[in-house]
């Protein structure tokens, strides 16, 4: 029980601080330590609740059981930390070429001036999309992107990196100090470190639990996010939104596609959700289709490819429209547009209280 209770909030220590392969761990711990700060500012860490219930904690842990079977193993060795400030411009993987070309020229720009001498840490503040917002932070460097690393090794200390490139985006970078720290050994100043974090994650769970909100969006909220960034939904290849239909003939086909002129796209989603209109007799595919993803909108639509009719529904139509020029509405990306949305307001309840 007393390891369990241990791992529990190691766990919780490493899912917010996002110390999880592939991640940028700088990026979520700076945001992790906003969030204890916020809670002390508060007095939480005051309250005779979260005092009874650290009390319960600390006196079920065992530290010895918590550094053998518990914390991640990159831990339990003698590790480089560096302070590290970025500056990141965050650009997804299927971004468009304009769009990168922009945020290239925008970070050759600002490059210039901190090698000029502009202060890095002001201009990470106002550009970055990261969570430490500018400010200097401690990390080990095993927890580092590659690329990351990489760009520490080449740049000296005080100065300013070359922009460079990673899974997440665009970043610059500068160091000012670095050492080696011990990970837990037998002694008992690393045991408080870890007691320290330990207490952090209890207190950031608390602040959570009583502040935090959901997200909470309109349809009117969407289509604005959507069309102040629209740029970043673009497409590399044409898409077809519209609904492919398969049925016996083409005496069938005439009747559906006179009923389905009837309705809007939304009603051919919905039509198809229900079980495909006229059971046996028909066969319906709605949906948003990029070139080679549907071979009947590649061969009706893009003219491309072929294909064999459904067994039984020899006759198949499309019916909807091309998309040469990207998504007309947020609902073309949808899911992304959601996340996307999500993701930038997740602190707003963290800007109100950080406010006070």
């Amino acid at each position: 029980m007393p390891c369990r209770l241990a791992g529990v909030l190691i766990c919780l220590l490493v899912s917010v601080a996002g110390w999880t392969q592939g991640e940028s761990a700088l990026l979520h711990i700076g945001e992790f330590q906003r969030k204890v700060q916020v809670a002390k500012a508060l007095g939480m860490d005051t309250l005779p609740t979260f005092k009874v219930q650290w009390k319960h904690y600390r006196s079920s842990w065992n530290p010895q059981e918590t550094r053998k079977e518990t914390l991640p193993k990159t831990t339990l060795q003698r590790s480089e930390w560096i302070r590290l400030t970025v500056l990141t411009r965050r650009i997804s993987q299927q971004v468009d070429a304009r769009i990168m070309a922009d945020e290239k020229r925008l970070m050759d720009s600002l490059y210039t001036v901190a090698s000029q001498g502009e202060n890095f840490e002001g201009l990470a503040m106002k550009y970055s999309h990261d969570a430490s917002q500018g400010k200097p932070i401690w990390m080990p460097r095993v927890y580092l992107l590659k690329e990351w690393n990489d760009g520490v090794e080449v740049t000296e200390q005080g100065k300013v990196s070359c922009p460079f490139l990673s899974p997440e985006g665009i970043h610059m970078l500068m160091w000012t100090a670095r050492e080696y720290r011990e990970a837990l050994s037998d002694g008992t100043s690393e045991a408080q470190v870890v007691e320290e974090e330990l207490r952090d994650a209890l207190l950031v769970a608390a602040l959570e639990k009583k502040y935090r909100t959901p997200v909470v969006y309109a349809e009117k909220e969407l289509e604005d996010w959507f069309k102040e960034y629209r740029k970043e939904y673009m497409w590399n290849l044409p898409h077809y939104r519209g609904i492919v239909v398969h049925c016996k003939d083409k005496k069938a086909a005439k009747r559906i596609r006179k009923a389905l002129k009837k309705q809007n796209f939304e009603d051919w989603k919905k039509l198809a959700e229900r079980g495909n209109g006229e059971s046996q007799n028909t066969r319906l595919e709605c949906g948003l289709f990029p070139i080679g993803t549907n071979k009947y909108v590649d061969k009706l639509v893009f003219k491309c490819g072929d294909f064999e009719p459904v067994e039984g529904l020899p006759y198949t139509f499309v019916m909807g429209k091309t998309l040469k020029k990207g998504p007309e509405n947020y609902r073309d990306v949808e899911k992304k547009v959601v996340k996307d949305y999500v993701s930038a307001h997740k602190n707003d309840w963290l800007d109100v209280l950080q406010q006070k």
